[in-house]
């Protein structure tokens, strides 16, 4: 049942990705995330009325786990939004997702003893391969010019997008043990509020450190359209907190990174983007992986 979670949270992630690109293209990557975190944190209130009173409270010890959580998503919201700013969305989402799955992996030997059995990491390579090659397939940026030395910009951002894997399979492993111990619906919430007072604490820093502006002003225009475009994420972060609460993190972030198939296809949707014949393949593929990780 974790499966089928993970793959629902991973369509919602898709959707808030492809509403929310316009926004992180004109807005500095950490304005941007601190913007996001923030509203959710106003829009997600919802979530803590949904959990049963006697669980809204959590344990001091998930607390400290999700400082950590916050910490890492904060900084490596800023670091994705600049690469997809820099760099093909499509490439920077399968570095972050194959990197953030071998990750998660891992760390979880570490901190949750979890273990794959050999067809599991076989399963899960293949999972891994299939988000590469359409993520190397997708032409999201086909009208995008770069600026001036772009191949430093298509290098930066794949450093970028690298970082940012690494500090999402932390993040992922400490929500597994933090929605072990407390209703997902509130680690769902603490998340993302934390994930926007984390941003605004070293937005802070940076303004007493360097004089820049404190923050980026919003509109109230983009201050609605930011909360509905970020909206799906009210429901993609439970169903990802439950994954990682029922079974194995490993699995469920590896599940988590076909959110870049759901890109493509919401892509072809909405901005009728075409898909080639290779990316339709590959989409096939990726999702028999994942029936087959499933029927384990």
């Amino acid at each position: 049942m974790f499966i089928i979670y993970a793959l629902l949270a991973a369509v919602c992630y898709a959707m808030q990705n492809n509403m929310m690109t316009f926004y992180y293209r004109r807005t500095p990557a950490l304005d941007a995330s601190t913007h996001r975190g923030l509203i959710l944190g106003l829009s997600g209130l919802p979530l803590i009325f949904l959990t049963p009173v006697e669980q809204r409270l959590p344990s001091s010890e998930v607390f400290l786990y999700m400082l950590i959580a916050c910490i890492c998503g904060a900084i490596g919201n800023m670091y994705y939004i600049k690469a997809i700013a820099l760099g093909s969305v499509g490439i920077a989402a399968a570095t972050v997702r194959s990197i953030s799955t071998i990750g998660t992996i891992s760390i979880g030997l570490i901190f949750l003893d979890e273990h794959l059995a050999r067809e599991e990491l076989l399963l899960v390579a293949a999972v891994i391969f299939f988000v590469i090659r359409i993520g190397r397939a997708q032409n999201y940026r086909q009208n995008f010019e770069h600026p001036p030395g772009a191949r430093f910009a298509v290098s930066l951002a794949s450093n970028y997008a690298s970082r940012t894997g690494v500090l999402y399979a932390v993040m992922f492993v400490f929500l597994a043990i933090a929605s072990r111990s407390a209703h997902p619906f509130v680690i769902a919430y603490m998340l993302e509020l934390g994930v926007g007072l984390c941003g605004l604490f070293f937005l802070l820093l940076r303004h007493l450190i360097t004089g820049r502006e404190f923050i980026r002003r919003i509109s109230p225009k983009d201050i609605f359209r930011v909360m509905i475009y970020s909206s799906p994420t009210l429901l993609g972060t439970p169903l990802s907190n439950f994954s990682l609460k029922l079974g194995n993190a490993g699995i469920a972030t590896a599940v988590l990174s076909s959110n870049i198939a759901f890109n493509c296809l919401l892509a072809w949707f909405i901005h009728k983007e075409k898909l080639t014949t290779m990316q339709v393949i590959y989409i096939i593929c990726l999702m028999l992986s994942i029936a087959m990780l499933h029927t384990i």
